[in-house]
């Protein structure tokens, strides 16, 4: 019977996958620790009490002012509920700016400017 690989054995090729195996868990690992880096950073741009829209890697969201920050964590008062959350930058999937209207039904109103001929 002739060998698999050029010679080589199936064992040694298993032996190879097995060795493999831990270091693409740690790039996955590191490629997280990254995004969680990159969270952070973006987070440290707002000053607290800014309103913001996060969306989590569970797909859910949440809205309302950012509190204080931790090494690994922050934390944001939501605005339906009013309740502090704290939630791990790793978990996040995205941070954005949110726009805060107060009242209920209360929207952006754009406002039309006349040219300066036009007004009395």
């Amino acid at each position: 019977m002739r060998p698999f690989f050029g010679g080589k054995s199936i064992m040694g090729l298993a032996l190879v996958c097995a060795l493999l195996a831990p270091v693409c868990q740690a790039q996955s690992a590191t490629s997280l620790d990254k995004h969680a880096r990159k969270v952070q950073k973006t987070l440290t741009k707002f000053p607290a009490g800014s309103y913001l829209h996060v969306t989590l890697r569970d797909r859910t969201q949440s809205s309302g002012t950012l509190g204080a920050l931790s090494a690994t964590s922050f934390s944001i008062t939501n605005a339906d509920t009013n309740a502090a959350e704290t939630h791990l930058f790793s978990d996040v999937a995205q941070v954005q700016k949110g726009k805060a209207f107060i009242g209920k039904g209360s929207v952006h109103e754009h406002h039309f400017h006349f040219p300066f001929f036009w007004r009395h």
